[in-house]
C-alpha cells in the first residue's frame, strides 16, 4: 500500500501521481486529502509538489507558479481534515 497512515508518508512514484491528478484536475476527494496531508507532513513531498509544479507550469507556457505555491503555502500551513 503506498501510504503509511500513521506517518501520512507516500512513495514517491504515488505521490507523482497525485501530483499529476492534481495538475490535470482529475484528483478525487480522497486522493486530494492524502495529496494534503503528505505535503502538510513532509517537506521532501513539498519540495516534489514544488518541482513538478515548476515543469507543468513551463510545458504549459505559464511564467510562474504562484497560484499553485500560494494553495500549497495555505495547505500545508492547515491541518488536513482527513477523518470526514
Amino acid at each position: 500500500m503506498p501510504i503509511n497512515r500513521q506517518t501520512t508518508e507516500i512513495d514517491g512514484e504515488h505521490l507523482r501521481k497525485l501530483i499529476f491528478n492534481w495538475c490535470d484536475g482529475a484528483i478525487d476527494q480522497a486522493d486530494l486529502h492524502r495529496l494534503v496531508a503528505a505535503l502538510s507532513a513532509s517537506s521532501s513531498a513539498r519540495q516534489m509538489f514544488i518541482e513538478t509544479m515548476y515543469i507543468h507550469a513551463r510545458l504549459q507556457g505559464q511564467p510562474t507558479t504562484s497560484g499553485a505555491l500560494s494553495w500549497l503555502t495555505d495547505k500545508a500551513c492547515s491541518k488536513p481534515d482527513i477523518g470526514h
